[in-house]
């Protein structure tokens, strides 16, 4: 195989990536940036690097940060993904110029890309896997060029960099070169891990600690294609240096690997990728880009049995005035018309951007808090910020709205956003049509918020100001529906 037609092939593994995520799951991505908060500043950066795995983290939220357009996410994890197999092939071929594993150097590519079926997955072990494979190319091949000192260095700063996948670089120092002296870094490698653990680690859980607390959302669980992914590369290497075939059966092989490849691909998706998830994430993000006639045709396509696709669906058709279609879509009583608050970063994002329309702000912001506060990482939310602060700004709370603006302005996207809002502060809501409306319409007075006695809510709502159509819909519904 000559190299031209290795550079085509990861050209093209390259442009099948980016069909796939900007073709198919674009939505998927832009998941990921909602859960995050990229700042640009000196103390963001510190919080990343105080843990094992933080460049790692660091670089991973600031590419992340991008995936709010659903091109350069694609285009982000093409080039992840044929940067992992280049590097996976150059290091195959330090032990073996069989073009046999050439296929193969491909599969921790897919693997990853696997992974990302599950939203809980984070880029953080994408990049933290391709520093590990980069380390291991550019150790010198020859003996003399690696001191033991410089080793044991690289690998305290591979730990600090990427986490625990840096045992998959001493493996594949072993593998590629077998020395009595790199079996020392094992042991090392345990000792960085329990000093992370006992000093700056105290709050994660040993076995994050262990299994890398920087590289999935849940605490406490490993994703399968990320642990298959990285282990995958040593075990190639093994096989590139152990196996040994030539002519007829090497040309077999060949052919039943090209051809079994795909195959296991489509079975990997099959069973990493769950449509009804993915299809409610999706709705998510249209409604987030007020893409409302989309939200009803991918509604249509992708029907869904859940609370969640009901309350984007109902939200959808108001703004479109296709309330009419109702009986066309899946419905679930009041809970698909608004739903009561649930302790994760997912259920009551629909709901908020309900109560937001509505004039409900208190609402509005409870949940949008709650949200940011769920997430699983500890991570904040640009969206979630956002909703609070414009919240605070309707409530006339103008100090602790300009806090959260403040921070958002430390951000590439949120920036402009921060500031056209903070003006508001000095020149008033009423520069603003939508937090104008908003403070017209929303209740005078307070009052303790209680899901039961939603439809009194809403009743009050209408009655405050007979100018909210919505909220007169929703009271009708409402009031029409079971629980």
């Amino acid at each position: 195989m000559s190299d031209r037609t290795k550079i085509f092939s990861s050209i093209g593994f390259g442009a099948a990536v980016f069909v796939f995520w900007f073709g198919l799951l674009p939505y998927t991505l832009m998941f990921q940036e909602q859960n995050q908060l990229f700042l640009f500043s000196w103390d963001f950066l510190i919080s990343r690097l105080e843990i094992a795995g933080g460049l790692s983290m660091w670089i991973s939220e600031f590419l992340v940060q991008f995936f709010l357009y659903p091109a350069a996410a694609a285009l982000i994890m093409a080039a992840m993904a044929v940067l992992i197999q280049v590097l996976v092939w150059k290091l195959v071929s330090r032990v073996s110029d069989n073009t046999l594993w050439y296929p193969l150097s491909y599969i921790p590519s897919i693997l990853v890309m696997l992974s990302f079926g599950d939203i809980f997955s984070l880029l953080s072990h994408t990049v933290a896997l391709a520093l590990v494979l980069l380390a291991s190319c550019l150790v010198p091949a020859s003996p003399r060029g690696k001191s033991p000192a410089l080793l044991f260095l690289v690998t305290a700063i591979l730990y600090w960099a990427a986490g625990p996948l840096s045992f998959i670089f001493i493996f594949l120092l072993l593998l590629i070169d077998f020395r009595k002296e790199t079996l020392l870094l094992i042991p090392w490698n345990v000792v960085l891990l329990f000093v992370a653990y006992f000093t700056l680690m105290r709050q994660y859980p040993f076995q994050d600690v262990l299994c890398g607390a920087t590289y999935y959302r849940l605490p406490l669980e490993v994703q399968p294609f990320q642990a298959a992914a990285a282990l995958f590369c040593p075990v190639l290497v093994l096989l590139a240096r152990t196996v040994r075939l030539r002519g007829r059966r090497l040309s077999a092989l060949n052919v039943a690997i090209c051809c079994l490849m795909p195959c296991l691909t489509l079975f990997g998706m099959k069973s990493s990728f769950q449509k009804e998830t993915h299809t409610i994430v999706a709705l998510d993000q249209l409604v987030r880009t007020e893409q409302w006639d989309k939200v009803l045709s991918v509604a249509k396509r992708h029907p869904v049995k859940s609370e969640l696709y009901c309350v984007d669906v109902n939200l959808a058709l108001f703004m479109t005035g296709r309330t009419g279609e109702a009986g066309s879509f899946f419905q679930c009583g009041r809970r698909g018309l608004i739903m009561p608050r649930v302790r994760d970063f997912i259920s009551n994002t629909g709901s908020y951007e309900v109560f937001w329309r509505l004039g409900m702000t208190n609402s509005s912001l409870r949940y949008a808090f709650d949200s940011q506060e769920a997430l699983a990482n500890n991570q904040k939310s640009g969206r979630h910020m956002s909703r609070i602060a414009e919240c605070h700004l309707v409530n006339g709370n103008y100090q602790i709205a300009g806090k959260y603006l403040d921070i958002l302005s430390h951000t590439l996207f949120y920036s402009k956003f921060a500031r056209s809002k903070s003006e508001l502060i000095e020149k008033g809501v009423q520069m603003d049509p939508v937090c104008s409306y908003l403070r017209s319409v929303r209740y005078d007075e307070d009052f303790l918020y209680y899901y039961p006695q939603m439809e009194k809510m809403l009743l009050k709502l209408c009655l405050h100001n007979p100018r909210n159509q919505m909220a007169a819909y929703y009271y009708e519904r409402w009031k029409n529906c079971t629980e």
